[in-house]
This record gives structure tokens, sequence and C-alpha cells, in this order.
């Protein structure tokens, strides 16, 4: 884990990268209290143990290709990774938030923390305006809103 120096807009607090490194921002650290702070851990490492980067990283390739095989017999078509591949990322991640977050239900079970207990972690991030990325895709305030009903529709 290391902090982060915010440097690009929107700032990221929580920042999941395929190096197998969580960064936590100043701000985060700042408002965070431990019980926080092991929570967005958890759910960082369940990023990294379902390979959630690996994974979009084998579909954007085998995607540009494809495209750029599908150009050679289509004049043009080469250039359509250029609007398929940021489809693509937002698709990936927006599923791999929702099974990274079951998977931090698992793990936070196992230390006896509440599903409840998640869902007002991510109720934190959203009233503080605090962003997460994976990838290249960040989470935001309308993103934790949609993780946390579908976390309370699975109760």
């Amino acid at each position: 884990v290391r902090m982060l120096q915010p440097t690009s807009k929107p700032q990221t607090d929580l920042w999941v990268l395929p190096q197998r490194h969580i960064y936590l921002s100043e701000r985060l650290v700042a408002q965070a209290n431990d019980e926080v702070l092991m929570v967005l851990l958890a759910h960082g490492i369940a990023h990294h143990e379902l390979h959630h980067h690996l994974k979009r990283s084998v579909v954007q390739r085998i995607e540009y290709i494809a495209f750029l095989v599908g150009g050679m017999f289509v004049p043009g078509l080469g250039f359509g990774w250029f609007l398929a591949s940021p489809a693509t990322e937002r698709l990936m991640s927006s599923q791999q938030e929702f099974t990274a977050d079951a998977m931090t239900v698992t793990y936070l079970q196992h230390l006896h923390v509440s599903p409840e207990d998640y869902i007002r972690v991510l109720e934190f991030l959203k009233d503080h305006e605090l962003t997460e990325r994976t990838g290249v895709v960040f989470t935001t305030q309308k993103g934790f809103t949609i993780r946390i009903a579908a976390l309370r529709a699975r109760r």
C-alpha cells in the first residue's frame, strides 16, 4: 500500500493497479478510520485475486487483433478499436466491481465484518465524494449508489 499524491482529475482516492498495488490518497486516509481502510484494502485485494486487470487486458488484446485483421478486409475498420476499447473497458469494469464486491463481502465475513458494514463504507465513499479507480474507469457517487443497491438486493 502506498499513498498517492493527487495528480489527475477527477482525483483518485482508491486506485487498484495491475502491478498488484493499491494506492490510497492522503485525502482518503485523512478522512477514513481503520475499519474503512481495512475494508478498502480487502476490496482492492479482491480485484487482484479475481485477476480483473489481466482479464481486461486479454479481452482488449483480442479485440485489438480482431479489428486489426478486420481492417485488412474492410478499409478503416482497424480504427474501430479506438471506439470499441473504451466501451469494453467500461462494460467489463462495471461487472468486475460487482464480483469484487461479492468477494470483499466473503473476505470480510471471515474477519467478522458484516455486509452492512461494507455497505456503510461504500456510503462513506459516496458521501465524502471520494473515488475509486480500477484501470481507466472511475467509480464516483453514481457508481457507488448502484453498487450499494446491488448489495442490498443480495441480502
